[in-house]
């Protein structure tokens, strides 16, 4: 999870910057800046492996989480039982198609990764474009996915989308690419 991954990361690399996931491959980025950004998700902890020494790294965590049901970005905690499970639905979850997605809570670990400051980012996805990226890892690459899969990728191609222009001669960073 985020929240594992993030703990470690910050055990292990206390110099890295992580500010307030997906499970892709890491990305290089400069994001505007002369500091390399790898984007490491959910747990992708060895793509560090081969980076210079001087190269400090900008971890970036990024969530995702359904357009229908912005839980996480409510700012709305989940009402909690002694027990710490949910007590009640969350008032801004609504049904979504993303399967697997944003039950009616948000889990424990979640919120707890939330309230540690791991969390860089959260981008909003919805079902149709979901659906799409599903579709479209089908026909263009051969890689049968469903709706959640196809919002994971969906959330990855929103963040590429953002992200500046980096060409990569280096060949140390062939797997980069």
């Amino acid at each position: 999870t985020f929240h594992g991954a993030g703990k470690v990361l910050k055990a292990a690399r206390p110099d890295i910057k992580v500010a307030p996931d997906s499970h892709s491959r890491a990305s290089r980025t400069t994001h505007g800046s002369n500091m390399p950004h790898v984007q490491l998700d959910y747990g992708c902890l060895q793509c560090d492996e081969g980076l210079p020494d001087d190269m400090q790294l900008l971890i970036s965590v990024i969530l995702s989480e359904p357009a229908l049901a912005p839980l996480l970005t409510s700012g709305v905690p989940t009402t909690r039982k002694p027990s710490g499970a949910p007590a009640e639905s969350h008032p801004a979850f609504t049904p979504h198609p993303i399967q697997g997605w944003t039950p009616d809570f948000i889990p424990k670990v979640t919120e707890d990764g939330m309230a540690q400051g791991i969390v860089d980012e959260i981008i909003h996805v919805t079902g149709d474009e979901g659906m799409a990226a599903a579709h479209a890892l089908a026909k263009q690459e051969g890689i049968f996915t469903g709706i959640s899969g196809g919002a994971t990728m969906a959330t990855a191609l929103k963040l590429c989308e953002k992200a500046p222009k980096v060409e990569l001669t280096d060949p140390n960073f062939h797997w980069l690419l």
